[in-house]
């Protein structure tokens, strides 16, 4: 095994962070007003993305979430999402001169800390979204304006 091998396999994610840990990665993310995330949709089902400069390796979209960018992906290309499909997503909290959808907020989840419930305005869908989203802004904003573009 190469040392850069061993070395990856050694780097622990953001999940894997202590709180401590996670809230410093959060602390070095800039304050920007928008965010473009590479997105792509796994054999399961699945869309993931990875920001390895903040310590996120195949972030996964769930709770809903995963089911709007389907909606999303079929409504821009008119063919269902598959293992190849890719997508850029720009997750903004001002207005966006082109928009796919927006995302407004609901409620935390209870259950799980720093997680939270939005609406999708387009398909009328409920998505979770992760305390993840701190690393970008917290608090949250209660309205985020989504842009996708497909990329494949």
């Amino acid at each position: 095994m190469s040392a850069k091998a061993n070395t990856t396999l050694l780097e622990q994610t953001y999940w894997q962070l202590t709180d401590v840990e996670r809230e410093l990665v959060n602390a070095s993310a800039p304050d920007q007003d928008q965010w473009t995330f590479q997105m792509e949709r796994r054999d399961d089902g699945m869309w993931q993305f990875s920001m390895p400069e903040y310590k996120t390796k195949n972030e996964l979209l769930v709770g809903g979430t995963e089911q709007i960018m389907d909606d999303i992906y079929r409504s821009m290309s008119e063919v269902k999402a598959d293992r190849y499909s890719t997508m850029e997503v720009t997750v903004s909290r001002i207005p966006l001169e082109e928009e796919t959808t927006t995302l407004t907020w609901l409620k935390e989840d209870r259950k799980n800390p720093g997680s939270t419930y939005w609406l999708d305005e387009v398909t009328g869908k409920q998505a979770w979204l992760s305390p993840w989203l701190k690393l970008c802004w917290d608090p949250a904003p209660e309205l985020m304006y989504i842009h996708c573009e497909i990329t494949s």
